[in-house]
């Protein structure tokens, strides 16, 4: 995809474009008029639930290509188009060594279904968007590597980070975690998997030390506010997490509602 040009600062291969689009923070944060969902719920996905939320509520209109339905979804999608699932769609992958690995569909796609990129190009045609008349997925296929054939592969980071990160000043801070049953739409449905200790969960963990400190003892209820929102969560003592902070997980319906993944929050002993 970022080959592809699916950036909002870069086109094809990489190069650089002179009018760059929003990136996801940005167009959530900006209201837009409409949105385009593509194989996302964001609620779950996005690091801000609640401001996604509020930004597909408050739209005009909003289009979700996706395999699943829900009815969070249908409260603020004005129109579902039916995408084909992983198993259904044909396509190539660039893998880490820059090779390219093509994969074929393993079976049809059920009824109304369509492999995602023939929405795409249908939605493109009919907005009179130029490039997009596609017949197969190998004509894609094929103008991507015409337009990357130049570019060798390089796997070394170039990029730089802070040296340090600044002091919380004594808050307690939310950290969160994407559990690994919990990734994606196709997982979250996945019922035996959710039944694994690896699906995302509602329970918040606490340093041990934090707990103690705030009187709460080992496991109970807890009392979390986070950005002028509140909720009583279970929690459970974790003396792996570093002092003054808490976990909470990302996907999990019961939270969205409680923002950002990472923030200062105040905690209170529940009921």
């Amino acid at each position: 995809a970022c080959l592809a040009g699916a950036l909002p600062h870069r086109g094809p291969a990489g190069e650089k474009i002179a009018g760059p689009g929003r990136d996801a923070q940005a167009m959530l944060a900006d209201k837009l008029q409409a949105y385009v969902l593509f194989n996302v719920e964001p609620e779950l996905d996005c690091h801000d639930g609640r401001l996604a939320l509020e930004a597909m509520q408050a739209a005009h209109c909003v289009i979700a290509v996706t395999p699943y339905r829900s009815q969070r979804m249908e409260d603020y999608a004005d129109i579902l188009l039916p995408m084909a699932l992983y198993a259904e769609n044909e396509g190539s992958y660039i893998n880490g060594e820059g090779q390219t690995q093509n994969f074929s569909a393993a079976v049809a796609p059920q009824g109304e279904t369509r492999p995602a990129w023939k929405i795409l190009r249908v939605l493109a045609d009919t907005l009179g968007v130029e490039g997009c008349h596609y017949d197969t997925v190998g004509d894609i296929t094929k103008e991507i590597h015409s337009l990357i054939s130049g570019l060798a592969p390089d796997n070394r980071y170039h990029g730089s980070g802070p040296g340090s990160l600044p002091a919380a000043n004594g808050a307690v801070e939310r950290i969160t975690d994407v559990a690994m049953n919990s990734v994606d739409s196709l997982v979250r449905r996945a019922g035996a998997l959710q039944q694994t200790p690896e699906a995302a969960g509602n329970t918040l963990g606490i340093n041990a030390a934090l707990a103690r400190q705030l009187g709460l003892g080992d496991t109970g209820r807890v009392r979390l506010e986070q950005e002028g929102v509140e909720m009583e969560l279970n929690f459970v003592t974790d003396d792996r997490l570093p002092p003054h902070t808490v976990l909470l997980q990302a996907a999990h319906p019961d939270t969205v509602k409680l923002g950002r993944w990472f923030s200062a929050v105040n905690l209170k002993k529940g009921e």
